[in-house]
């Protein structure tokens, strides 16, 4: 027998408590200090708790479990009457009773409510207040399922049967990797190769090994052929994620023109999940990325004439280790694509790198970034975004940072899937590059949920899925100078649709089309863009 939650009288000559004992006993009782005399107010078959006297100490409140959850009650002690004060489903615990002060207000029950999962709130509750009670009619027929048994049943123990065990081993992951896909089709481009392209994928069950391949074989000009590997490890810890790729003409936007590379990559990731301060839907990530470049530009005498200060590409090497460690909180729900109900996130990032065509050049690069979404009314949710980078030391000149005149591709496909094509942000409303050695970028969006699905779906393989509506500003800085004097500044402001497209039930990425203008040419009817971007709804 064990007592405990003591509570005096206001006149401090009997207290009550709560006790229970090893019979599953659970009662409040009330013992006088004079006479020794013990008094049970409540029955003891419930588990009743907390004990919280009266201002006139004529009933006692307490908190029971009698529905399974917790929730107030009131015993008066001249008849031991019991009311329910609460009936939530949440649950409800009683930790005070104030007396009438003053100011007018009367008795008042101090109450603990479980709000979410993570948060709980203080209500001032009527002490005199009762729950309705409902009196529940089930049609016969609902439980009719009671009085019927299936026509054969399990038994409860089945007899072992030694002889259909044949082997008993210790699983091997590396064994059970399976084939997932593979397809291979022709193909042609706009410089003339063309040829056979083929890519696999294959899968462990668990997800433990991952590996993709994908290669083209040039018939015009074998070359011009191309190949990728990729596996991912997730037995071991840290997950590990190795990539191999020769493209020998790859195409991208370079100020006006396109860049055509010979490019070769190889890369090294490892990503460790961290137990520090865990909470509920919240992660910590440090990851280490190892990686060698070699790029040739095809074209570069094509951009010898290009304005803003865009420097001509050059050939060149780059071996670089990349140390990173992030925070992020989502919850999973179903539009986080394209329209997170909540969530934030933080990230630190340094590049170490030598660079040059005889590795005669090195840089130091060093980011930080946040966001967050912010509730506002109903499902409409505020997301900010902010991030600075900076670069000391010398890359090469098509590696610059700055604000880009076009939009990255950011597709997020999992920690080690992650896919962005440019390090550098846009401010929406501008297509004119700056180039500096510090940016510092700051985007807002109001976000308005229009529909659930387009319920559109492509040749079966595209499906256009939840929509939004963002009016946003952006604004980015950059500089080179340590005193700032060389600052340059563009603001953009305009509004955007974005869509969650899913991709034959395999990828889904968010897209958006959107209209901006530069902020201090805002409403009116010059240098206006209208752009499509294919970006994930959140930074990371």
């Amino acid at each position: 027998r064990r007592i405990s939650q003591l509570r005096w009288h206001p006149t401090d000559d009997t207290i009550a408590y709560y006790v229970h004992d090893d019979q599953g006993v659970r009662a409040i009782e009330l013992l006088d200090i004079e006479t020794g005399h013990v008094r049970r107010i409540t029955s003891g078959d419930h588990d009743d708790r907390g004990p919280v006297w009266s201002p006139d100490a004529s009933a006692i409140g307490f908190t029971s479990l009698r529905d399974d959850v917790p929730n107030v009650f009131a015993v008066n002690l001249a008849d031991s009457s019991i009311r329910c004060v609460t009936q939530l489903a949440t649950g409800a615990t009683l930790t005070d009773w104030i007396g009438a002060d003053t100011s007018g207000h009367q008795d008042r029950m101090i109450a603990i409510v479980s709000h979410t999962k993570e948060k709980d709130r203080v209500y001032a509750l009527n002490p005199s207040a009762t729950t309705p009670e409902v009196e529940t009619r089930v049609p016969p027929e609902y439980a009719s399922w009671t009085k019927r048994s299936p026509p054969a049943t399990i038994p409860p123990r089945i007899a072992k049967l030694e002889n259909t065990v044949q082997r008993r081993h210790d699983y091997n992951t590396w064994k059970n990797i399976s084939h997932v896909a593979s397809i291979g089709l022709p193909y042609f481009n706009s410089t003339g190769d063309w040829g056979v392209g083929a890519g696999t994928l294959w899968i462990e069950p668990l997800g433990k090994h991952v590996l993709g391949a994908a290669a083209g074989l040039s018939v015009a000009d074998i070359s011009k052929s191309f190949f990728a590997l990729s596996y991912i490890n997730n037995q071991l810890k840290p997950s590990l994620a190795f990539s191999v790729s020769h493209f020998p003409d790859v195409s991208r936007p370079y100020g006006t023109d396109i860049l055509r590379e010979d490019r070769a990559d190889i890369s090294l990731v490892a990503l460790w999940p961290l137990d520090w301060r865990p909470r509920p839907y919240t992660r910590t990530q440090a990851l280490i990325w190892a990686r060698y470049l070699s790029v040739e530009p095809l074209n570069a005498s094509a951009f010898a004439a290009q304005v803003d200060g865009l420097p001509v590409p050059q050939e060149g090497r780059q071996s670089s280790l990349r140390f990173s460690i992030r925070r992020k909180k989502l919850r999973p729900f179903r539009d986080n694509q394209s329209h997170p109900l909540d969530g934030w996130g933080l990230r630190s990032r340094v590049t170490l790198a030598v660079t040059g065509a005889d590795f005669d050049q090195s840089y130091v690069r060093f980011e930080t970034s946040g966001y967050t979404v912010v509730p506002v009314v109903e499902r409409h949710r505020l997301f900010l975004h902010g991030r600075y980078r900076g670069q000391r030391g010398t890359s090469l000149p098509q590696d610059f940072v700055g604000l880009s005149r076009y939009d990255p591709i950011r597709i997020d496909a999992g920690d080690l899937l992650s896919f962005i094509s440019s390090e550098s942000d846009r401010v929406r409303g501008h297509r004119r590059l700056v180039i500096g050695s510090d940016v510092l970028f700051g985007s807002l969006e109001y976000r308005i949920p229009l529909v659930p699905s387009l319920r559109t779906e492509i040749l079966g393989l595209l499906s256009l899925g939840s929509t939004t509506l963002s009016p946003f500003f952006d604004a980015g800085v950059v500089w080179s100078r340590p005193d700032g004097r060389d600052a340059v500044a563009q603001y953009g402001a305009g509004v955007e649709i974005k869509n969650a497209l899913r991709i034959a039930n395999l990828i889904e990425l968010t897209h958006a089309v959107g209209f901006a203008q530069p902020a201090s040419a805002l409403f009116s009817d010059s240098r206006y863009e209208v752009y499509y971007r294919v970006q994930s709804a959140l930074p990371f």
